[in-house]
C-alpha cells in the first residue's frame, strides 16, 4: 500500500536550492512562482536564474514549497509515493527531510482554474494548458485537511488515493 509523507528541510542558499529544485524536476513538473508583486503562471522550465522567494515545484506524485525566511530557503515536501517509513527522515538528492504527523492519507480531486477572461486576481494566471489536480493530505487520526498540494493530472488512469 502506497503511504502518503510530509515532512520539511531547510536549504542555506539560494544556488543549493537552484540545483534542489532541478534535481527533483521530472519531464511533467510545473513551477509555481511567488513574488510580492506578481505571479509566474504555471511553467515547465522557468528561468531558475531568477528564482522567486516563494514558490512551488509538482508534478503528479510530488510537490516542493520553498519559502525565504530567516535568511534561509524553507522547504515542504508533500509526497504520495512510498517512502521509508512515516516516522523515518526521508532524503531527496541530497536533502534530509524531517517528518511531519506520522499517518497520512491522500485524496485527489480535480482543481478548477479560472479561464483568463474572469478576474479572480489583479491579472489573469496562465495555465499553459496543464491539467490541475489538487490532492489533500489528511491525518488519518483525526481526519483533518492539513495540507492541499497542486498536482499535474496524469494522462494514464488515476492513481489510488492512500
Amino acid at each position: 500500500m502506497m503511504m502518503a509523507w510530509v515532512g520539511y528541510t531547510t536549504i542555506d542558499s539560494l544556488t543549493k536550492l537552484q540545483h534542489f529544485l532541478q534535481s527533483c524536476q521530472t519531464t511533467t513538473s510545473q513551477y509555481f512562482m511567488r513574488w510580492p508583486d506578481r505571479v509566474s503562471g504555471f511553467k515547465a522550465q522557468p528561468s531558475l536564474d531568477s528564482l522567486s522567494p516563494m514558490g512551488q515545484l509538482f508534478d503528479s506524485d510530488r510537490e516542493l514549497r520553498w519559502r525565504f525566511q530567516g535568511g534561509r530557503y524553507s522547504v515542504l515536501l508533500l509526497s504520495n509515493v512510498d517512502t521509508p517509513g512515516a516516522e523515518q527522515p526521508l532524503t531527496l538528492h541530497d536533502c534530509c527531510f524531517q517528518p511531519i504527523g506520522n499517518a497520512w492519507k491522500t485524496q485527489t480531486f480535480n482543481a478548477h482554474v479560472y479561464p483568463e477572461t474572469e478576474t479572480r486576481l489583479p491579472a489573469p494566471i496562465a495555465t499553459n494548458g496543464v491539467n490541475i489536480h489538487q490532492r489533500h493530505f489528511i491525518d488519518r487520526a483525526t481526519a483533518t485537511v492539513h495540507f492541499t498540494a497542486l498536482v499535474v493530472a496524469s494522462s494514464a488512469s488515476k492513481k489510488e488515493d492512500s
